[in-house]
């Protein structure tokens, strides 16, 4: 089980119980988990790309050169393809409507 798929198997399990009402031990999610969980929404949570320079290939499809706001990765995309997630760090991108 990963770290992710164990943080959110300790919150289930929290939270099942407080329904339940029952006498099992609580508190099996750690502040680790909830970091982790946090971690997992925060790279859900679209972020906008950082454009530096648009270009043209071909004089007829316009390119933009950018980078990740989280992991300043490198990315590049047009108006047909468009990363929807950075390959280093696994963010969430919001080319917002540079690429349409």
């Amino acid at each position: 089980m990963n770290r992710y798929k164990k943080a959110f198997y300790n919150y289930q399990l929290d939270s099942s119980m407080l329904k339940s009402n029952t006498n099992h031990r609580y508190g099996s999610t750690t502040k680790d988990d909830e970091k982790l969980l946090q971690e997992l929404v925060e790279r859900a949570t679209l972020k906008k790309v950082k454009i530096e320079k648009s270009f043209l290939i071909d004089s007829k499809i316009p390119y933009y050169d950018g980078y990740c706001v989280k992991c300043k990765s490198e990315l590049i995309g047009n108006v047909y393809t468009q990363q929807q997630f950075c390959d280093n760090c696994g963010q969430a991108l919001d080319w917002g409507g540079n690429c349409d």
